[in-house]
C-alpha cells in the first residue's frame, strides 16, 4: 500500500525551498519588533516560496497531491477546538475541562497534530486560541506554547480589550504576533466588533495585529474595504464570509451583503500580503469539502 506520509530524500526541491524560507525569516524578523517592511520584496519572496513549496510537496507527498488536486490546500489557520476532544467545551464544566486539558495532554496533542500538517505539506500560518477573560495565567502561557507546537508565529484571539491587555506581557515575553479577530457583538463595549476598538487593541503592544472578520465587520455595519486600506500593514489576515447586514446570518458566497469581491479586489490591485481564509460557517447542503469548494471557485471567478 502506497504510504500517505513519509519522509523524502531531501533533493534540489527542497533546498530550494529552505533557502527561500529563509529569506523570508531574515525579512520577517525587523517587522516583528515593530520596524517598516519592504511588502513588495516580501511579495516577491513568498511568491517564490510558495511556488519551490508546491513543486516539493506535490513530488514528495501523496496526501498533499490529492489535496492539491481537490482543493488546493498549502495553508490554513487552525482552530483550537478542533483539536480537543470532541464536544469538550460544550459540556456543562466546559471551562474547566478545556483548562484541564490544556495544561495536561493538550501540548503533546497540538505537537502531534502539527507533525501530521508538515508531513502533508500544509503551512499553519496561525493557530487559533480561545483567550477568555477566565483563563488562569497558565492557560494564556499554555496558548502561546501551543501556538510555537503548531509551528506558527501568530496566534489569532477573539477576546475582549480588558484581556487583551492583560495579555501583554504574555505577547511582549514570547515575542509572538497576537491577532485581535472580531465578532459583531455592538452591545457590549469590552468586545472588539467596531474599527475604534480595533485601533485600541493595537494601542497596546507594537506586537498586536488584527484578524478582520470581513463578515462580521460588515454585518456590524462596518466598511472592511476602508478598514483594510487605512490599516493593511498591521492586518495579519483575514475571514472571507457573507452575512447579511444588520448582524444578519451567514449565507453562501455571493448572497449575503458582505463585500467580498471589493475586498479581495483591494487586495490585488495594492498586492497586500494578507492571506485571506476561507471560513465555512453557513448551512451549505454539501459536505464541508463540496461547500468549500463554492467558496473557493467564488473566489477564483472574483480574481479572474
Amino acid at each position: 500500500m502506497t504510504e500517505l506520509f513519509f519522509e523524502h530524500n531531501p533533493g534540489a526541491r527542497l533546498l530550494a525551498l529552505l533557502e527561500a524560507q529563509k529569506s523570508i525569516a531574515a525579512l520577517y524578523e525587523p517587522w516583528v519588533q515593530g520596524e517598516k517592511i519592504d511588502r513588495h520584496r516580501l511579495q516577491r519572496l513568498h511568491e517564490t516560496a510558495t511556488l519551490a513549496a508546491h513543486r516539493y510537496y506535490v513530488e514528495s507527498i501523496p496526501i498533499y497531491r490529492k489535496l492539491a488536486e481537490e482543493l488546493g490546500l498549502v495553508e490554513c489557520e487552525m482552530f483550537e477546538p478542533m483539536l480537543q476532544p470532541h464536544g469538550l467545551g460544550n459540556a456543562p464544566t466546559g471551562i474547566e475541562a478545556v483548562r484541564q486539558w490544556r495544561l495536561g495532554p493538550g501540548l503533546d496533542e497540538v505537537a502531534a497534530a502539527a507533525a501530521k500538517f508538515k508531513r502533508a505539506g500544509i503551512r499553519v500560518f496561525a493557530f487559533n486560541f480561545g483567550l477568555k477573560d477566565s483563563n488562569t495565567d497558565a492557560e494564556v502561557e499554555r496558548g502561546f506554547q501551543m501556538t510555537r507546537a503548531m509551528g506558527a508565529h501568530i496566534m489569532t484571539v477573539s477576546t475582549t480589550l480588558r484581556m487583551a491587555k492583560r495579555t501583554v506581557p504574555f505577547v511582549q515575553r514570547h515575542q509572538i504576533l497576537l491577532a485581535l479577530h472580531g465578532h459583531s457583538n455592538l452591545s457590549d463595549p469590552e468586545q472588539f466588533a467596531t474599527p475604534d476598538s480595533s485601533i485600541k487593541g493595537l494601542a497596546m503592544s507594537p506586537l498586536y495585529r488584527v484578524n478582520l472578520d470581513i463578515g462580521h465587520f460588515s454585518a456590524a455595519g462596518f466598511d472592511p474595504v476602508a478598514f483594510i486600506r487605512q490599516h493593511h500593514a498591521r492586518i495579519t489576515n483575514l475571514h472571507l464570509k457573507d452575512r447579511k447586514k444588520n448582524n444578519g446570518p451567514n449565507e453562501p458566497f455571493g448572497q449575503g451583503d458582505t463585500p467580498i469581491k471589493p475586498v479581495l479586489h483591494l487586495l490585488q490591485s495594492e498586492r497586500y500580503d494578507i492571506p485571506a481564509y476561507i471560513e465555512y460557517e453557513y448551512a451549505g447542503a454539501g459536505t464541508s469539502t463540496e461547500e468549500v469548494r463554492k467558496c473557493l471557485d467564488y473566489v477564483k471567478a472574483a480574481l479572474a
